[in-house]
């Protein structure tokens, strides 16, 4: 089986320091292979919060990043899927399980912006890993871009 290259792409700002940056893409790529593990394409939507948003209002829920998710058919009709890759605490980067949702168009909802031609990207082939041990980082409350 020949490496598989997966495009990163972020929504929410790319934090600055690279470790914690490398640590949210490790539980992007481990929330991506148990969701498809044909995923060309993944929308960082969020870092690890321990609540979720529907429908405008916030609720607790267990820490988790929030992606969105493509594969080579997928992108070439336009739709997406969101998923939820479920970590143990917030300074954790493990993913234990996902839950993923429908495939949707990309028109629906934001969940994949019309402009994500001018978000900040990183491209990796192959099984990524994290910079470090994982747990040593920390990504609640946001860190800020620019700052």
């Amino acid at each position: 089986m020949s490496a598989r290259t997966i495009e990163y792409i972020w929504k929410v700002a790319r934090p600055k320091n690279e470790a914690i940056a490398r640590a949210l893409m490790y539980a992007a790529y481990q929330t991506a292979m148990q969701t498809d593990p044909n995923t060309t394409q993944v929308l960082i939507r969020s870092y690890i919060p321990p609540s979720i948003r529907t429908g405008g209002i916030y609720r607790k829920d267990n820490p988790h990043i929030t992606l969105s998710l493509k594969n080579m058919e997928t992108a070439r009709e336009g739709k997406h899927q969101t998923t939820h890759g479920y970590t143990p605490h917030i300074n954790s980067f493990n993913v234990e399980y996902v839950v993923p949702s429908i495939i949707k168009d990309d028109a629906v909802g934001n969940a994949w912006p019309a402009d994500m031609e001018t978000k900040l990207r990183d491209i990796f082939t192959g099984e990524l890993g994290p910079l470090g041990l994982a747990e040593n980082f920390f990504t609640w409350p946001f860190e800020k871009a620019g700052k």
